[in-house]
């Protein structure tokens, strides 16, 4: 919403992106202890998305062109933020099955609930 980038700590966006490289090893990735922990990040994160989202007008979403840094294509404001929503979702949707996968006890109310 504001143009402002916080990349992770394991990202370069200037690198070339003609150059191919592996992403780091799992244990150099952040990593929580706990559910509770993650639950408290997610909900840190729903937070500050809305809040930010709070100080967009109609017209910003409709009109605003929203770079990224990873796509410089300057696609509307209010388009951006259904794409991210929607990696969001395609993530939510890989751990889901992830855990399935493992015989962990979820279901659909653990995928879409609350």
């Amino acid at each position: 919403a504001t143009g402002e980038w916080d990349m992770p700590a394991h990202s370069d966006m200037n690198e070339k992106k003609t150059e191919k490289k592996m992403p780091p090893p799992a244990e150099q990735l952040h990593a929580v202890a706990s559910i509770d922990e993650a639950l408290k990040l997610l909900s840190l994160d729903r937070t500050l998305a809305l809040e930010a989202l709070s100080h967009c007008s109609e017209e910003e979403l409709e009109t605003k062109p929203a770079p990224a840094p990873w796509d410089a294509t300057p696609v509307n404001l209010g388009l951006r933020m259904l794409h991210m929503i929607d990696h969001l979702n395609q993530h939510k949707s890989q751990l889901f099955y992830y855990l399935k996968m493992q015989g962990k006890p979820v279901n659909t109310y653990h995928l879409y609930g609350k």
